[in-house]
Order: C-alpha cells, then structure tokens, then sequence
C-alpha cells in the first residue's frame, strides 16, 4: 500500500505516488505564494485553498506515515497559513516584512556578520509576536539569547 525507493541500506523511504506528488507541490507552492506576496484572498477562493490544503494534509499519512518529516512539515505549513488568514491586512503585511526580515538574518548570518544581523533579528522577532504567528520556541531562545 505504502510507496517508497529502497534507501543504500534497505529502508524504505516513503514517498508519494508522482501523480499525488505534483498536485500536493502545486497545493504547497500556491500556499507558499499567497503568504509570500500577501495575497488577499476571500470567500471561495480562499475556501478552494484551504481545502486543497487540508486534503494534502490527509494524503500525506496514507503514503508517509504520520510521523513522516514531510507530512509533519504539511501540517505545520497548514496551521501556519490558517493563521495568518486570520490576521488583518496590516498584520500580514508586518507578517510578510518579518519574514523577509529573517531571510536577511540568516544571510547575514551565514556571512558571520552576527552585529549587523541582530538588529535585524530583533525587528523580525517584534513582528512576529506582534503578529502572533506562532514563533518558534527555538527561534525566541535563539533570539533572547542574541541580546
């Protein structure tokens, strides 16, 4: 029942059925594009996504398992999008800067410019909680840290 490639050491790596694959990776991007751009969506359009969303979401465990990276990724993008549908369009602006924000810390980052990076982080982190979009325990002990 379950897909998978045989991995070097005779696991079997789950995986989704190629037809299955590129309709969830469309579901995926479009979801990743509507957060990205700050798209406003309404009624049956945002109603088609997050169902889309949502039926990604079941297919996942069928073929990967519950515990599966990629279906626990799924639903951590999904509860991510629900939320930020909820917020405001002034929020999901700020929700957009932060993320864009984070990008540039983690450059920066990368490039070891850790002072030049922390304001930054600083910024993102206020937006974030600003926006109530579920910063990671992690990412705020990583940043509490960096003061």
């Amino acid at each position: 029942m379950s897909a998978g490639i045989e991995a070097n050491h005779g696991a079997t790596i789950p995986r989704l059925p190629d037809d299955i694959a590129k309709q969830v990776g469309e579901v995926e991007e479009r979801i990743d594009t509507i957060m990205a751009k700050n798209e406003d969506l309404h009624g049956r359009e945002l109603e088609h996504v997050v169902t889309a969303a949502d039926a990604m979401l079941q297919t996942r465990p069928q073929y990967q398992g519950e515990q599966w990276w990629e279906t626990l990724d799924a639903r951590r993008q999904l509860t991510k999008f629900l939320r930020w549908v909820e917020l405001s369009s002034a929020l999901r602006a700020e929700w957009v800067q932060a993320v864009s924000l984070n990008g540039q810390v983690s450059e920066l980052y990368r490039a070891d410019r850790y002072t030049e990076a922390l304001p930054l982080a600083q910024r993102a982190l206020s937006g974030l909680i600003n926006c109530k979009s579920g910063v990671s325990p992690d990412m705020a002990i990583r940043l509490e840290k960096a003061r």
